[in-house]
């Protein structure tokens, strides 16, 4: 009989989405320049770090001023074009609208300034928990200013990176990020070891936080 792991069962997909998956959306007002901006900048962060298996990053919009007939417009070509100098595709992004739901789905719900943060607040119903603007990560109360009407898209550009930056170092300094090398063990854990996961706590060089509730989800999946 094969040893039962988590590579070789049917959910190691959903392993990953409940174990380590970093849900991430960034959300401006129309959903074409600044938030799809950080978006495809921190997608190629974690790209570029081998560690994009562990989250899903998106974006989306506070209004419909982009979404045509449930259709949303693509990236606006000024923006798309500042990525594009600094080799990063974002190629096949419409726009899309937050929904109520988003705050239950996402773990970090990352708006670029204060009224986006009103907006989001007012749609899903919560404020504060999840929801932040992203400068607030570099230590900076500051909103992102919108090239839409700057027209200053190096300036977001820079100042985007900088946020997304810093929300990365926060995640690693919150024990959230496993480094990739962990992240290709685990994938290779039977439920022996799970276990003994969650009576030490740590697995490599990662310490787990919240290690009793995540394990439990392990041991389920992998048992099934």
């Amino acid at each position: 009989k094969p040893r039962k792991t988590c590579q070789n069962t049917a959910n190691q997909r959903i392993l990953g989405g409940i174990f380590i998956m970093i849900k991430i959306l960034f959300i401006c007002h129309g959903n074409i320049c600044r938030s799809p901006m950080a978006e495809f900048i921190l997608k190629d962060m974690v790209r570029k770090q081998g560690i994009s298996e562990q989250f899903e990053i998106a974006s989306a919009a506070t209004s419909t001023e982009e979404i045509w007939n449930g259709i949303g417009n693509p990236v606006y070509p000024p923006a798309r074009q500042e990525l594009a100098k600094h080799g990063i595709d974002c190629s096949g992004k419409q726009a899309t609208q937050l929904k109520k739901e988003d705050y239950d789905y996402y773990d970090y719900l990352i708006g670029m300034d204060t009224r986006n943060i009103r907006n989001i607040e007012s749609i899903t119903g919560h404020k504060g928990g999840k929801i932040t603007m992203l400068l607030e990560y570099a230590g900076r109360k500051e909103s992102i200013s919108d090239p839409w009407y700057s027209s200053r898209f190096d300036i977001t550009y820079q100042d985007v990176t900088e946020g997304c930056q810093a929300l990365l170092e926060y995640l690693k300094k919150e024990k959230k990020i496993i480094n990739k090398e962990t992240w290709k063990e685990t994938q290779n854990l039977d439920v022996a070891e799970i276990k003994k996961i969650s009576k030490i706590g740590r697995f490599g060089g990662t310490v787990f936080h919240g290690t009793a509730n995540l394990v439990k989800e392990m041991i389920y999946l992998c048992s099934r």
